[in-house]
């Protein structure tokens, strides 16, 4: 069975995302505050100012850095009121931009720089040392590293003062193939292999989803954008850049129920996306909230739910992998056509690895996952990154990592399952000493939370883990586990 939208089709944009978002289709009021810095609220953007200060920094980039068009611009920073000028003034200057966890230590830092080829770096006084270090072995020209704020640090001086001129960009005008091309965002996601991956999202990708989530707003949820809302998920996400709602992790009908029992005035929404949809896939309407829903599909969607046989899923209520197609699939994996072609099927299908079931009414329910992705508090992390750190510790012999679902804090933890090269060192000291080799060298929500000791790691014929025999295992509460405290 083939899902297709309740919601009428939209017409696809045809023209630039900047284009698209300084036509102001939407009416924005010009002097309304629209970015707001939480810790000063008496420093704010409004529509042109926000319109300015990009066409300004894309003309810095040309100027000053000799920004052509292709290159990439890297932010590596915590959210900011004015993260999103170097955001949009990149793509101003015909360019693309990658952004990226400001926890990422100098290792995880110097990846993406390299695997995007990143030309010029933004960063925050709060993590100048790592990007210093990590962009200079990138290769990046250290007269194109600026700061966030207003005051220069070792040398690098704020975007604002070196970039922001007189001139004004001129935005380059975008055939509708050249939109479906064009990178404008380069997100990236974890993939279950280790390192992760540079997900290319197009001009078309950005303003088709930005239509789909406004014809949602108009023919569902029959409202306007007149509140404001406190933004907590990061900016380099892409949930952060485009949406705000409950995402990242499945809410469950329990606490989602008790949520709303302490709260009997707060609506609580979910939406379902990822990196790789631009990002929005389904979300929740105000009027028919569902406990345990992710929502409706988005106009110009279609989804398929399929079985592990390969056939197409037709009975509602019964599981299977959810298959999604539309204008906001991204291009595809930087880099990687081989990942891109296991995830984007000949029909133009995203097969996305969650385990899914629909009602009668089309409210999606994520269920499961077939990927083998762990999600703390909405960040993926990949078991053979953490795995193939663990075997470099000389105490062990073989090890595998999967998540343990922790009831208090709505998640799940890193459990290491490790066989050590000697059983009888096996303690809550040893225990301890192989999460901290780990949290050394891995941005914190990638640290092992407990290490269970086992004599051998299940696997298949072929050497494969067998992590559900570890999640059985990880099931029987009478089992000792070493926690950790870090």
């Amino acid at each position: 069975m083939v899902y297709k939208s309740k919601i009428p089709a939209v017409n696809e944009p045809t023209i630039g995302f900047l284009q698209f978002l300084f036509e102001n289709e939407f009416k924005i009021s010009q002097d309304k505050p629209l970015l707001i810095d939480a810790l000063d609220t008496a420093r704010f953007l409004t529509f042109p100012q926000i319109k300015k200060l990009t066409l300004q920094f894309g003309a810095g980039l040309q100027d000053v850095c000799y920004f052509k068009k292709g290159d990439v611009l890297a932010i590596y920073a915590p959210n900011q009121y004015d993260y999103a000028i170097p955001v949009y003034g990149a793509i101003a200057a015909s360019g693309t931009v990658t952004t990226i966890n400001p926890n990422y230590n100098i290792e995880e830092l110097y990846y993406q720089l390299s695997e995007t080829e990143s030309k010029v770096l933004i960063f925050h006084h709060d993590n100048a040392d790592i990007a210093l270090a990590a962009g200079t072995r990138a290769g990046i020209d250290r007269k194109n590293m600026f700061v966030f704020g207003d005051q220069a640090i070792k040398g690098v001086q704020p975007f604002r003062s070196m970039l922001l001129n007189v001139r004004e960009a001129v935005l380059e005008d975008l055939t509708l193939k050249q939109c479906k091309n064009r990178i404008a965002l380069l997100c990236f996601s974890s993939g279950t292999g280790g390192n992760s991956k540079g997900v290319m999202t197009t001009h078309a990708n950005l303003t088709s989803n930005i239509t789909q989530y406004a014809a949602f707003k108009k023919n569902v949820l029959n409202s306007k954008d007149s509140s404001r809302m406190l933004t907590v998920l990061p900016f380099y996400h892409a949930f952060g850049l485009m949406a705000a709602f409950c995402g990242a992790a499945p809410l469950s009908y329990e606490l989602w129920n008790e949520t709303m029992t302490r709260l009997p005035h707060l609506i609580i929404r979910q939406l379902y996306g990822s990196t790789e949809t631009s990002p929005l896939v389904t979300i929740e309407p105000v009027d028919k909230v569902v406990g345990g829903s992710v929502g409706l599909l988005l106009p110009n969607m279609t989804a398929k739910i399929m079985g592990d046989d390969g056939h197409e899923i037709t009975t509602y209520g019964e599981r299977g992998e959810l298959w999604i197609k539309g204008p906001n699939i991204m291009k595809g994996y930087l880099n990687n056509p081989g990942a891109t072609a296991e995830s984007i099927d000949s029909d133009g299908y995203l097969h996305t690895g969650d385990i899914v079931l629909t009602d009668r009414n089309g409210h999606f329910f994520i269920v499961d996952r077939k990927k083998e992705l762990i999600k703390y508090k909405g960040f993926a992390v990949a078991p053979a990154e953490i795995e193939g750190i663990l075997l470099t510790h000389p105490m062990i012999d073989d090890c595998a990592v999967i998540g343990v679902y922790n009831d208090d804090q709505a998640t799940e933890d890193p459990r290491a399952y490790v066989v050590l090269r000697n059983p009888a060192a096996a303690s809550e000291e040893t225990g301890r000493m192989i999460m901290k080799y780990v949290t050394d060298q891995v941005v914190y929500y990638k640290q092992v939370r407990s290490i269970r000791f086992v004599s051998v790691i299940p696997k298949n014929s072929s050497g494969k883990i067998l992590r559900r025999i570890l999640r059985e295992d990880a099931k029987n509460v009478n089992i000792k586990a070493f926690s950790s405290k870090l």
